[in-house]
């Protein structure tokens, strides 16, 4: 390791600064180079579907991860894509969505092992940040899904979400996957927050979900959102 980089560790995570970089992770061996797309020993493949076009499958060598860059949306994107303004580190996107995704995990949610979060400093208001979860294996997005049974128990995982108070900024088709084994998981925590019992904002959520399914899969929702909405009433397991 540079000489230049300092490394601390605290709670369990491990955090590099060098210059106007800092990386947290749970892993010791972490590298500034994990969050370089163009590092050729990560083997980077772009990431087809989501992401904005900012995400990778990466080899970080024990694990296989996914490298998502963060990327603006909406109106602001026409000024920026990369770009936002500088709180302070414990503040910013990935920082943030680092520490919540560790919490979801202690509450048993199945969300993918979070491996480390990058920020940039840009100037002296700004920064860019990065993220790297866990790839989950033989995933796919539950929009490709044909079972209504996997739709049902989708609407189970997240009535449990809500009953624990987890509102997520963008759930979507997309951001529900099912792996090789058919187990759910949930992706993408990007200004998720916990906890939050208001019903009506934790309703949005399940409004922008059917709008994506309009949207994307429009065959699916006569029977497979229904099967959705059905899951989502019940009383179902919870975590």
């Amino acid at each position: 390791m540079s000489e230049n980089v300092v490394q601390t560790e605290s709670l369990g995570f491990f955090t590099l600064h060098h210059d106007q970089t800092s990386v947290v992770s749970a892993r010791s061996d972490v590298k500034f180079q994990w969050f370089d797309p163009d590092c050729e020993s990560l083997h980077a493949q772009p990431v087809q579907t989501g992401g904005r076009g900012a995400a990778w499958f990466v080899d970080l060598g024990i694990q296989q991860g996914v490298l998502r860059h963060y990327r603006r949306g909406g109106l602001i994107s026409r000024l920026t894509k990369t770009l936002y303004v500088w709180g302070g580190l414990s503040k910013t996107r990935s920082f943030q969505e680092f520490y919540l995704m560790h919490q979801l995990q202690n509450l048993g949610l199945p969300v993918p092992t979070v491996m480390a979060a990058q920020v940039q400093r840009v100037g002296f208001f700004f920064y860019k940040a990065a993220l790297i979860t866990e790839r989950i294996d033989g995933a796919r997005a539950l929009a490709e899904c044909e079972d209504p049974e996997l739709w049902y128990a989708a609407g189970i995982l997240i009535q449990t979400m809500h009953a624990l108070g987890v509102w997520h900024a963008d759930l979507n088709v997309h951001n529900i996957l099912v792996d090789s084994q058919g187990a759910l998981w949930l992706i993408d925590f990007d200004r998720a927050q916990y906890p939050v019992y208001d019903s009506s904002r934790l309703q949005s959520n399940i409004e922008r979900l059917e709008r994506s399914v309009l949207k994307v899969c429009p065959e699916k929702h006569e029977l497979h959102w229904q099967m959705l909405s059905q899951g989502y009433a019940t009383d179902g397991p919870q975590a």
